[in-house]
Order: structure tokens, then sequence, then C-alpha cells
């Protein structure tokens, strides 16, 4: 496999199903957690500097989906990015939590966002 980074379940040992991020219909002023890992599919590099961040995907919500969205390395921190120093290849990562934090005033609608971890480097 290339030199690639996934979203890993948090108990078991297999890659996130697609649909792991969908909340479905939420109300205004609720909230939900949902645990992951991070794997290095890498069998030679590890990545360095792994920035685990959400991303609007389509026309942005008032306020915008990403940023109704918080990520913890600890499950107590929640900040809008947090990063892994580093991934071995072939190693999974400790748990990190992504925390939906849904706006009193957020629009009502399907908006798709996606979480993403990306490696600064590759060594």
């Amino acid at each position: 496999m290339a030199d690639t980074l996934q979203l890993w379940d948090a108990v078991a040992d297999t890659a996130l199903p697609v649909d792991f991020f969908d909340w479905g219909t939420v109300a205004p002023r609720s909230s939900a957690d949902r645990a992951f890992r991070v794997r290095n599919a890498s069998t030679l590099y590890t990545a360095e500097d792994i920035e685990i961040s959400v991303a609007d995907l389509d026309t942005p919500a008032d306020p915008s989906v990403a940023a109704q969205h918080l990520c913890s390395l600890d499950g107590t921190h929640f900040t809008a990015t947090v990063t892994l120093t580093a991934l071995a290849p072939m190693s999974v990562s400790s748990r990190i939590t992504i925390r939906r934090v849904t706006a009193e005033t957020a629009e009502a609608g399907s908006f798709t966002f996606a979480v993403s971890a990306t490696p600064a480097t590759w060594q």
C-alpha cells in the first residue's frame, strides 16, 4: 500500500466505514462524540506531525459544519485541530475524539464534511 494514513476503528482492527461520521438528523444545541484512531498504512515510512482536522465539502452552512466539530487527543480538551507527533510504519494511534456541537442557529439541511489526517512529512 502507498504511504497513506487511514481512519481506523477505535476498538476493532478495521478501517472506519464511509458513513462513520454521518450524524443523521441532529437537534440544534446538541452534541455527541465519536472516537477513532489513525493507522499508518506505510510499510516503510514514519508519518510525522499529523494534523487531524474537519473540512466542509459542499456549500458552507452558517455556522460552517467544520466549525461545529472539535478534536481531542485526551477526550477532555477539544480544539479545531489536533496533531499526532509521529506514527511508525503500520502502527495505529491512540484514540482521537471528534465532538459535534450543533449550534442553536445551525441551518437545517444535509451538509457534507470530511475528517482528515495529514502528515507534514514522511521520514
